[in-house]
């Protein structure tokens, strides 16, 4: 046989096997799969509503630049509705699967929080609490925050119902090593939260939307307009504190 004809040979062989030893070291776990794993798992749902505040020791500026950051709309200005829903994920119970070197890993009983923090309502500071301006707006934001309230009640069993479904289409966390098993919780902790966002951001649309419709029924000018003719006939009642110089927008 000639010489060039067995370099060629021999080079062309070992050109030709290499990909194949080169696949040999790979990771076999790195081909397998959790998705087989539907966790399926028990979700326990908590929820409070918090303690509901009243605050009139702020003035009407500063109400303004909260309910700038607010997505909110009302149109009474001397006044706010305050809250944030709040959630939090706790994973109760894991479990790990092996396959060969691979590990599964997936939550059993998931806890669901939410809360809202702190609702609170805030009225104008410069009103005199005597006055027929602060009731109007202590009861306008109190009827906003039993919406909040009514609509947080109402709401709950689709809420658990979509946790339920969405949970549901989540697999099995795959970890190649011991090393990233032990970051799983991290990893799932973000899968769940992801989707219990979404559902949130619905429930808030939803939200906003009823609040919008109370607000829509309300008419500022027939309130205000109430509120000058009550004072025309109770002069003694002062409608501002001494103090304030500058009357406010109703």
């Amino acid at each position: 046989m000639p010489t060039k004809f067995l370099i060629f040979f021999f080079t062309f062989n070992a050109l030709f096997f290499l990909p194949f030893q080169a696949r040999g070291s790979w990771d076999y776990a790195k081909f397998l799969s959790c998705d087989s794993l539907n966790p399926n798992p028990i979700i326990r749902l908590k929820v409070a509503y918090g303690k509901l505040f009243h605050d009139s020791s702020t003035v009407y500026n500063q109400i303004q630049t909260m309910k700038s950051k607010s997505p909110e709309t009302c149109p009474i200005t001397s006044g706010f509705a305050n809250l944030r829903l709040l959630y939090e994920i706790n994973f109760k119970q894991e479990k790990t699967v092996e396959k060969g070197s691979l590990f599964c890993v997936f939550p059993k009983i998931i806890e669901v929080s939410l809360y809202y923090e702190e609702p609170t309502i805030y009225v104008a500071n410069e009103y005199n609490y005597k006055s027929c301006y602060f009731s109007q707006v202590l009861r306008h934001f109190q009827t906003h925050q039993q919406i909040n309230k009514v609509t947080f009640e109402l709401a709950l069993p689709h809420i658990y119902k979509a946790i339920r479904e969405s949970f549901g289409q989540l697999k099995a966390y795959k970890a190649l090593n011991s090393q990233e098993a032990g970051q799983a919780s991290r990893k799932l902790t973000e899968y769940y939260t992801a989707q219990l966002e979404t559902i949130i951001k619905k429930f808030e649309e939803i939200r906003l939307n009823e609040n919008k419709k109370f607000d829509d029924l309300i008419k500022k000018d027939f309130l205000e307009n109430t509120c000058k003719l009550y004072h025309k006939y109770h002069k003694d009642v002062p409608i501002f504190k001494e103090a304030t110089t500058k009357p406010i927008p109703f």
